[in-house]
């Protein structure tokens, strides 16, 4: 894996996302879990993340068009309270990647309970995809078009 990887992905419509895997160590501007969605009438950015998980806790919301959700300034920092993983306790949350427990124990309550998974084997799929072409148009100097959906 390289140390760092960047996607340009085409949704059409002039639609486009860069989306980075590192495989580095994070600054305090960039940090793990962190995103950032810009459009030409606004943008998202995530201010914290909480460390267990990787979610986002604290986004910067800005709109050149005043929006009920955030008030007529058009800007806004919105806090999410939600913190930590399901099944984490504090044992778990000292291994390496704490996340992954929590995903195995998804697993195990959908199929005690007969549940499907948040995340599907085809958006899994859809994913590894996305990652293969990134490294192929890379190689190739071509756009790849993708066959997965989910």
């Amino acid at each position: 894996v390289d140390d760092n990887t960047l996607v340009m992905l085409d949704f059409g419509g002039a639609t486009f996302a860069v989306v980075g895997g590192h495989s580095a160590a994070t600054g305090r501007l960039v940090q793990w879990g962190s995103m950032g969605i810009y459009g030409s009438e606004g943008a998202i950015e995530t201010l914290e993340i909480e460390p267990l998980s990787g979610h986002p806790t604290k986004l910067h919301v800005s709109s050149k068009q005043p929006l009920p959700e955030i008030g007529d300034s058009g800007r806004a920092e919105i806090e999410d309270a939600v913190t930590g993983l399901p099944y984490v306790t504090q044992a778990h949350a000292s291994i390496p990647e704490p996340h992954v427990y929590a995903d195995i124990m998804h697993c195990v309550e959908c199929i005690l309970d007969g549940k499907r998974p948040e995340a599907s084997g085809e958006h899994a799929a859809h994913v590894v995809e996305i990652i293969e072409k990134g490294y192929l148009a890379a190689r190739t100097g071509r756009t790849q078009d993708l066959t997965s959906t989910f």
